[in-house]
């Protein structure tokens, strides 16, 4: 597991559903991106590209069959999904091209991605926070409308700040807590528990209700059933 969170390495993926389509896209993130590239790209060269815009040019395998031509978007490090260096591909959407296009990124030394690997390096990386690499998940599995839009909303803000406020607030009853036990004897203010009272039942009732929207948004993201009778 921690070999799992800690790897280094370079990764490559689909990140378009399977199938034929106008248009399929192929991930690549990790150090060594560019150097995987470098043999297949037919094109102006990788380090010269303006991250973030496309660039137009051929993907060829390694002995220089023509695979497709492409759309390739160079992002540089921090400014990508992950947060590493990152390039995305945009071939046609044939499966077969899909395949062949994955298979020389993992000769040239790529690794297959794990499910959900590219937005667990984002977590890892800062880019963002769990509560958000949860909400890309919820999103992607909306069953409706609403459930889009509050995915979409956590994503788009700081998902985890309440969450942190709430720990800072905690933080600060304890401080004082702590210190009377740690120093009964010295000349301290006695603490007098029923002053802690009023802020934690101020904090208790935060999280019940941040609990029954925790609740609520689950089922929007899971859907109602409904019996017809």
């Amino acid at each position: 597991m921690e070999e799992y969170l800690f790897r280094q390495d370079t990764i490559a993926a689909p990140s378009t559903p399977a199938g034929r389509g106008a248009v399929a896209v192929v991930r690549v993130s990790g150090p060594d991106t560019l150097k995987i590239l470098h043999p297949l790209w037919l094109g102006r060269d990788l380090e010269t590209l303006v991250p973030q815009r496309f660039s137009l040019g051929r993907i060829k395998t390694s002995s220089g069959d023509l695979i497709d031509e492409v759309l390739l978007v160079r992002m540089v490090a921090p400014h990508s999904y992950t947060g590493e260096e990152m390039a995305e591909i945009h071939c046609h959407g044939n499966p077969h091209l899909v395949k062949a296009l994955l298979a020389e990124l993992y000769r040239q030394g790529a690794r297959g991605a794990e499910p959900g690997e590219f937005t667990f390096r984002a977590f890892r990386n800062g880019r963002m926070s769990l509560v958000q690499a949860e909400s890309v998940a919820a999103l992607i599995d909306a069953k409706g409308d609403w459930a889009r839009k509050n995915a979409l909303n956590v994503l788009a803000e700081d998902g985890d700040k309440w969450v942190r406020d709430l720990l800072d607030d905690l933080l600060a009853i304890w401080v004082p807590v702590e210190a009377d036990l740690e120093f009964p004897t010295d000349d301290l203010d006695s603490l007098n528990l029923e002053d802690l009272l009023p802020p934690l039942n101020q904090l208790l009732g935060r999280m019940i209700r941040l609990r029954e929207k925790a609740i609520r948004f689950s089922k929007l993201q899971e859907g109602y059933r409904v019996v017809l009778a």
